[in-house]
């Protein structure tokens, strides 16, 4: 099997761009009932970082899309399920993914920057006019979901949330972002709806995820990491082969942290001022707080086995061969994993002799 060839199989939608991220997208139905029936509706997303295929412009995310899919439904993580797809028009080729639509009753959602804000308009509205940031951390996240229920408490909304449910959730998603190198969960690629029939807010399966592992760069960025990491697969490695990329990790917004420095200055940053350390101290604070997240911590240590797993899958439906991005992937995958559970193990050691001490 090949890539899904949409062309001369699908009716598209009048409004032909989805006005959300950077790639081109747009809506359709399969004009064909027997592969989905006409109330289904499906995205097309091109994942070039231009409308059609060249070889300047092409890149792995559409790669990256379907193997995170396959990876977190062996986690048992709820993500999009992303498929291989190509669509040709009287312009020329499009390669790219097609998932189904994630809300068909059409729920009302909410961005992760708008659920953010919620906590930023209750201190500006109850301080007299005091600012707060709405960074795109789970510290954030956690206060904005307590403001809802502190309001749906006083009856000033209807929105309610299960709190500790949606909060590991969204933290899974962030030790799962940080251990696979997902460079673009900013606020907008994170999202909520609201279940009108319990006016529940619940998290939407994972989207927009191929920015993983820097497969979003080019060939000969992902072989340099793999060649370095094959010689030396250690963390301080890691940190130096992405300092000059400054990503965000998965917790921040890609420009929180980069303004702070030049990242073409990359050999005078120091580690503690890398976005990545402020992602490692705020998911192994949680992690050591919740025995689930400790869980799911150790179950990651499988990763690996899940990104072999999936690539042979992956070849298998698509006919597609990447044994660079596989070898790379799992090297990362296995010296992030490893480090977050060092890191959690150090802070529960340390917090044990501080309690035997004050005995």
């Amino acid at each position: 099997m090949n890539r899904i060839d949409l062309t001369g199989k699908i009716s598209r939608h009048p409004q032909i761009l989805d006005a959300r991220g950077a790639r081109p997208k747009f809506w359709f139905t399969f004009l064909d009932q027997s592969i989905s029936s006409k109330q289904e509706e499906w995205l097309f997303k091109n994942t070039n970082k231009a409308l059609y295929v060249d070889n300047t412009t092409q890149t792995f995310e559409d790669v990256g899309e379907v193997i995170f899919s396959k990876i977190c439904r062996k986690l048992g993580i709820d993500c999009v399920d992303y498929k291989l797809a190509q669509y040709q028009d009287n312009d020329g080729l499009r390669y790219g993914v097609i998932c189904k639509d994630y809300n068909p009753e059409q729920f009302s959602e909410f961005s992760g920057h708008a659920i953010l804000e919620i906590y930023t308009n209750f201190m500006h509205d109850n301080f007299k006019g005091f600012f707060h940031s709405n960074e795109n951390t789970l510290f954030n996240y956690k206060r904005s979901f307590n403001c809802i229920m502190l309001q749906h408490d006083k009856e000033k909304t209807d929105i309610r949330v299960n709190v500790t449910n949606v909060f590991r959730l969204l933290s899974k998603m962030m030790i799962l972002d940080y251990i696979c190198c997902q460079s673009d969960r900013n606020f907008y690629n994170i999202s909520f709806l609201l279940d009108r029939n319990t006016q529940e807010l619940k998290m939407v399966p994972l989207f927009d995820n191929g920015n993983i592992f820097s497969w979003n760069f080019r060939e000969s960025v992902i072989n340099h990491q793999n060649i370095v990491l094959s010689k030396e697969p250690t963390i301080e490695r890691f940190k130096e082969l992405y300092q000059s990329k400054s990503l965000a990790l998965g917790v921040k917004t890609p420009v929180s942290y980069r303004e702070h420095e030049n990242p073409t200055k990359a050999n005078s940053l120091k580690y503690k001022d890398l976005p990545a350390n402020i992602v490692e101290d705020e998911l192994s604070d949680l992690i050591i707080e919740d025995k689930e997240l400790q869980e799911f911590l150790k179950q990651c240590e499988h990763i690996p086995q899940y990104i072999d797993e999936a690539f042979t899958e992956f070849q298998e439906e698509y006919g597609e061969n990447y044994n660079l991005l596989r070898n790379q992937s799992s090297l990362i995958s296995k010296i992030k994993q490893q480090y977050l559970l060092t890191l959690v193990k150090e802070k529960i050691q340390k917090m044990e002799r501080e309690d035997e001490n004050n005995v």
